[in-house]
This record gives structure tokens, sequence and C-alpha cells, in this order.
């Protein structure tokens, strides 16, 4: 692995920042995951690609601020919004005679090109990704509540069987939030934390397509998951 990064940073505040940065990799031998089939068993397994090269940039950006307003709902708390933003672009590079070893192939080569496709984009990267949050933290009450949204650009899951196309996942959007509150129980500090994830209600989709044709092959719905927690210092 070759690994370039340049970045610069700027501080203006205590826990406050701006940041960018530019990045360059070649990779010598990515594992990649494929599916493959075991006489009747269709597994997914792994193959070393040849080689792969990716670049990008990263943005990264977190501010404290305090709001004009005044009551309960704002009084003592400070109010932060954060966010990040990183694309990448990524090239995975096959020759004319550049084998892989499947687990199809019984410990015997293949041609690569039969399972990774020239130019293609990295197995599992994604070119889109990007992440804002906003929420609050007050001191005295020792209180902490953060709203977090998530997007994710297509990306390939897996490579298909040769002769198929790629395996497709779209993530989309996702938005969690944690509240975090803590408080004096018998001289011992607790902490009280509720976390909400995938409020949306964001499917999971994995699919192929070709021709202009779209096959599903493994949908499922994520559901929405609540938990409730307390813990103890001691």
């Amino acid at each position: 692995l070759v690994n370039l990064d340049a970045r610069v940073e700027w501080y203006f505040n205590a826990g406050q920042y701006l940041s960018g940065g530019l990045f360059y990799k070649d990779i010598d031998s990515p594992v990649e995951a494929v599916v493959s089939e075991q006489g009747a068993t269709i597994v997914q397994t792994y193959v070393n690609a040849p080689k792969a090269s990716l670049y990008g940039l990263e943005l990264d950006a977190k501010k404290y601020f305090d709001l004009p307003f005044e009551g309960f709902l704002f009084d003592g708390k400070r109010w932060m919004v954060g966010a990040n933003y990183t694309y990448s672009k990524s090239e995975v590079k096959v020759s004319a005679g550049d084998v892989v070893f499947p687990l199809a192939g019984a410990g015997a080569s293949r041609p690569a090109t039969d399972y990774v496709k020239d130019g293609s984009q990295l197995q599992g990267l994604s070119e889109h990704l990007a992440n804002i949050q906003f929420g609050y933290e007050n001191t005295e009450a020792r209180s902490q509540a953060t709203i977090l949204a998530t997007y994710v650009s297509e990306r390939i899951s897996a490579r298909g069987r040769p002769g198929q196309p790629d395996l497709i996942q779209d993530p989309g959007v996702s938005v969690d939030f944690t509240y975090r509150r803590a408080f004096d129980v018998m001289d011992r500090e607790v902490e009280f934390t509720f976390k909400a994830r995938n409020i949306l209600g964001e499917d999971y989709e994995e699919y192929q397509e070709l021709g202009g044709g779209r096959v599903d092959n493994n949908s499922y719905d994520l559901g929405q998951s609540f938990t409730f927690s307390l813990a103890a210092k001691f």
C-alpha cells in the first residue's frame, strides 16, 4: 500500500475546527468480496484483485454557538453543529494475464477478468459519504443531546458470479438520536442514556442491474431500534 496525504487544520477555538485534506492510495492485491458457487450452494467469499487506486478529499468542521433565545429549553445550553464529507474515486486495475484464486477453483487460478472488471469501483467503497450532526450540551444539568444524519452513496457489496453484474448496496440516508443525562444517586454518579437508531426506517437494499432490469438479491426492513441504559461510576 502506498498512501499519500495532505491536510490543513484550523482550530479557531477550543474544540472547534475546520479541516480539509486530499489523499491518494495505490493498493497491491486488495481483498474483494465475491459471490461463488459450490455445487448447488451459493456463498460469499474473497479474492485478491490485482491492483487498485483511489483518490479523494475530506472536509470536516465543528462549531459551538449560543442561540438568541431564552427559556428553559435554551438556558444553560451550548449548541453544536458539525459536518464532514468524503469524496472517494476508486478504480480496480485488471490486465490480461492477471489471475485470482477463487474458492470455486479449489486452489486453481482463474482469469481475474472473470471476477473483477477493469476500471470498476473498489468493492465496499462509496463515492460519497457525508455526516451532519446538531445538538447541545448543558454542563450544569450534565446533559447532552445529538441528532446525526448520515448519507452513503451506492457501493459494490460483492462481485457477481462470472458473467453476472456486481451486487450493489444502496445505504441511503439514516438518522440517529442520542440523549445522555447524569445525576447523583446515594453520592454516586449515574448516567442515563437513550438512543434511537434508523429513525427514518431506511431499508437494506442489495441488487443487481443489467440491461435496464433489476433483481433484488437481499432486501429487508432494517427496522428501528430504541435503547435505554443506566451506567454507574465506581
